[in-house]
């Protein structure tokens, strides 16, 4: 296509478009009323569309809410079933610690090493000494097991000797008078105490150490 057609075409598609009847009267058409009132409704319907988008945040909110409050109680009643099964698991298995710590009661009551009795070693013949030397290290075998096993259940011993009296975790059931320490100290051990799960199982029976002040016979 040569300029000179191009120029020609283009000369009768301006002619076209200034006399077309149609764009004029669009154009009068398009007055400040008429644009006003498209914006009007404009308005309202972003109002509406606002309106409805609100109560779908409100609807929202409330069905998290809701949500949450289920979570939470969901929560509530787990953790109450856990700690049911946990009752239920301790007095199951309660009767049974009692039966290992008395277990190890007649196991360390008598328990004896041969620093413990030399008096009375001396008097019996070598041979029966090694039993005895041998019963004893068995003996204490047995306790440091029945210490692990209850371990295992959570079970720990209170280490109370050379601590001072604590009623929470110790039962007095006897008095020493050793100048030398201070009063109110655990200067013995008559029964070992437990504890289980962090709380006391069985008091420590203890020998508390009292001062010069404090006795009562002289």
């Amino acid at each position: 296509m040569n300029d000179a057609l191009k120029e020609e075409l283009v000369k009768k598609f301006r002619s076209y478009l200034d006399g077309s009847p149609d764009l004029h009267q669009a154009k009068m058409k398009v007055d400040l009323y008429s644009l006003y009132s498209e914006l009007t409704g404009l308005k309202n319907e972003v109002r509406i569309e606002s309106r409805q988008l609100k109560s779908a945040l409100d609807d929202f909110r409330a069905a998290f809410s809701s949500l949450d409050g289920v979570q939470q109680e969901f929560v509530g009643r787990f953790e109450k079933i856990q700690d049911e099964k946990m009752e239920v698991a301790k007095d199951a298995l309660r009767p049974l610690i009692s039966g290992l710590l008395d277990l190890y009661d007649r196991i360390a009551a008598s328990g004896h090493s041969p620093g413990e009795s030399r008096g009375f070693f001396s008097f019996i013949c070598r041979r029966d000494r090694e039993l005895l030397r041998v019963q004893a290290e068995g003996q204490q075998m047995i306790l440091r097991r029945l210490v692990d096993l209850l371990s295992q259940c959570n079970v720990q011993v209170i280490n109370v000797e050379q601590n001072i009296f604590d009623p929470r975790i110790m039962k007095a059931v006897g008095t020493d008078y050793q100048t030398g320490r201070p009063d109110g100290i655990v200067v013995g051990v008559q029964r070992q105490g437990f504890v289980w799960h962090g709380e006391v199982f069985r008091a420590a029976e203890v020998i508390v150490n009292k001062t010069k002040e404090y006795r009562t016979d002289e």
